[in-house]
């Protein structure tokens, strides 16, 4: 998972803040874990 964020997101800590945040409030709403199939659902990659 962490790979999959990195090779795809930006590199800049607020860049990789961002992304973490946005996956923390998408798992708590649904009552999911990170996984690849949701952060792709949830940043559109």
């Amino acid at each position: 998972v962490c790979d999959f964020i990195l090779l795809r997101s930006d590199r800049s800590m607020p860049g990789l803040m961002s992304v973490l945040q946005k996956l923390d409030d998408a798992s708590l709403e649904r009552k999911r874990r990170v996984t690849v199939p949701l952060i792709k659902e949830i940043m559109n990659w």
